[in-house]
């Protein structure tokens, strides 16, 4: 049908160097959404849950929307 659901799983790792600090660290990913397909127009909609710590504060979720064409 032109509905496709999807989710998965993300792990990483990162490393960064500054003058006088150093993290190691490592992240991880929820992410489930939506696709629909309209021949070749493809709206997405997706929702991601995240456990990863930056520099300037913590990342925690985000959910996004977007189009694009199919060939």
């Amino acid at each position: 049908g032109p509905f496709v659901p999807f989710a998965g799983l993300g792990l990483g790792a990162f490393r960064r160097t500054l003058v006088g600090d150093t993290d190691t660290s490592s992240h991880s990913c929820l992410v489930a959404g939506l696709k629909l397909k309209l021949g070749p127009l493809v709206l997405r909609g997706e929702y991601r849950k995240f456990d990863l710590d930056y520099p300037d504060g913590r990342l925690d979720d985000r959910v996004s929307i977007g189009a694009g064409l199919s060939f």
